[in-house]
């Protein structure tokens, strides 16, 4: 432990703060090593005259929306790769469980756009109340429950069936938008998983 002032600091507070900043580390690195695969990959693709995409949606199942008057429709050629810090500590060895997964308290959604050559990242509360998919003893999803988002992990089996349900949970928030790939980290920074 140590003193601050008069207040002390106990020894896991000290850890929680450790876990957030090597995770914030770890996320902008796996962040950045995306951006760096994207922008190598456009430069091939640049060369050889050709512009793919990781949206395979025709031109027609592209979205449009109204908003004060204007109409906006929805680009083809955006990726998006939802990255997230998950709240357990130690290797992601997973679970028997369908409900033991560990809670999503940071998520990040990094949007590249292949026609405009820019990125962004969208910073996705924890707290966000959402439609949360459930998955059952078996496996399926029977039905949503409205909340938190970061409980979306929450479900499964903490490595790959937790990350999609999270990935679920985000492209539903977002009106369904395909999500292309997802990088998490535990709290720890000993155990992650990506597609």
């Amino acid at each position: 432990m140590s003193r601050r002032g008069d207040r002390w600091i106990s020894r896991r507070d000290l850890l929680k703060a450790a876990g957030l900043v090597v995770l914030a580390g770890a996320a902008l690195g796996g962040g950045a090593f995306a951006l760096g695969r994207w922008e190598d990959s456009r430069y091939r693709n640049d060369s050889a005259g050709s512009y793919p995409t990781g949206d395979h949606r025709t031109e027609a199942e592209l979205k449009e929306i109204t908003y004060q008057g204007r109409t906006y429709r929805q680009k083809g050629s955006v990726e998006s790769y939802l990255f997230l810090g998950i709240d357990e500590m130690g290797p992601a060895v997973g679970t028997q469980s369908y409900i033991a997964g560990g809670q999503a308290d940071a998520q990040m959604l990094l949007v590249l756009d292949d026609a405009a050559k820019t990125w962004q990242i969208l910073q996705i509360n924890r707290d966000s109340m959402v439609q949360v998919p459930v998955i059952s003893m078996m496996g399926t999803v029977p039905y949503t429950i409205r909340q938190q988002i970061a409980l979306a992990h929450a479900y499964g089996n903490g490595r790959e069936q937790s990350c999609e349900n999270n990935v679920k949970a985000v492209s539903m928030m977002l009106d369904d938008q395909p999500i292309d790939g997802y990088f998490s980290l535990n709290m720890g920074a000993s155990g992650s998983w990506w597609t």
